[in-house]
């Protein structure tokens, strides 16, 4: 009898353990949680999330651009968006003027699966944008964190950048313990289009630390004479003093354009003069672009 017990819990604990939440495309507010430290928003299904999309996109109670500042969420359980097309948590452009999240999601080690996302919108992903400050000590008490989350998908855009965790990370904005795995394609006739599997801009003293990436980017640009296109496993662009650091990159690259393509398994630029710290990281993905560099692409002379 206690080794038939044994084995019908078991049974049920994994069940439980592969239970996965299905989108059907609505959103429902969360009901549990006060969005504090100690008894964050719980976010248990996968309308819970697409509810979060809806509130930053209108900018609920936005201090500036910014959403949910210093405000907590805890992801419960694996969802599945179902391929149903995604609306990225914040409508911004890549210089995240608009409305952006700006405060704390864990994802406590779960996965989000069949992400997938077709838009013209300048600046995607699974978050379009993450505001950040740091308060002094790495850790809980920064705001504009996303972590331990992993995230697969397919997105196609037409717009300027896009990436599977966050499009745009302001100054101070931390990205810890995230992973992406997919296809992220870019295409567009403007100046320059850019893509990365974490994060395709990273600001002033933003951090990506122990991520991940698998499968594969293309980026092309039809701009003519002037068009650029850059593509990073990690990063794509960074700023002064940003820092990437225990990453790693297994995807295929490839970047495309007539005047300046780069591809890199870490970090595709950073502007002169800028100091960017990487760290302890490594590319095994095969690169295709004019310019292109295990680890680092290039120091690039205008700033997209």
């Amino acid at each position: 009898m206690k080794r038939f017990l044994t084995t019908v819990f078991a049974i049920l604990f994994t069940i439980n353990a592969l239970a996965v939440n299905v989108w059907d495309g609505s959103s429902e507010p969360w009901t549990q949680g006060t969005g504090t430290k100690d008894d964050p928003y719980l976010i248990e299904t996968a309308a819970n999330l697409a509810y979060l999309a809806e509130k930053v996109n209108e900018g609920y109670q936005a201090q500036g651009m910014e959403v949910y500042r210093f405000t907590y969420f805890l992801m419960t359980d694996d969802l599945d968006l179902n391929n149903i097309n995604w609306t990225p948590i914040g409508h911004a452009n890549m210089n995240l003027e608009g409305y952006i999240f700006a405060g704390i999601f864990d994802g406590w080690y779960h996965n989000i699966y069949n992400l997938y996302i077709q838009t013209n919108a300048d600046a995607c992903g699974l978050f379009a944008g993450l505001g950040g400050e740091w308060c002094g000590i790495i850790g809980d008490d920064d705001y504009g964190q996303i972590k331990h989350l992993s995230v697969s998908g397919n997105i196609v855009s037409t717009g300027v950048g896009a990436a599977g965790i966050v499009c745009g990370m302001k100054a101070d904005a931390y990205v810890y313990q995230c992973s992406f795995s997919g296809t992220i394609n870019v295409s567009n006739s403007a100046t320059y289009c850019g893509a990365a599997g974490i994060a395709a801009a990273i600001g002033e003293r933003a951090r990506v630390e122990q991520c991940s990436f698998s499968g594969s980017i293309t980026a092309t640009n039809n701009g003519g004479l002037t068009g650029g296109a850059g593509v990073g496993g990690i990063v794509a662009i960074a700023m002064d003093r940003s820092i990437i650091k225990n990453c790693y990159n297994t995807a295929d690259l490839t970047a495309d354009a007539f005047m300046m393509s780069v591809a890199s398994g870490i970090l595709a630029a950073t502007l002169q003069d800028n100091e960017v710290s990487v760290e302890n990281c490594y590319n095994t993905g095969n690169l295709d672009a004019v310019t292109k560099g295990g680890i680092f692409g290039m120091v690039s002379p205008i700033n997209p």
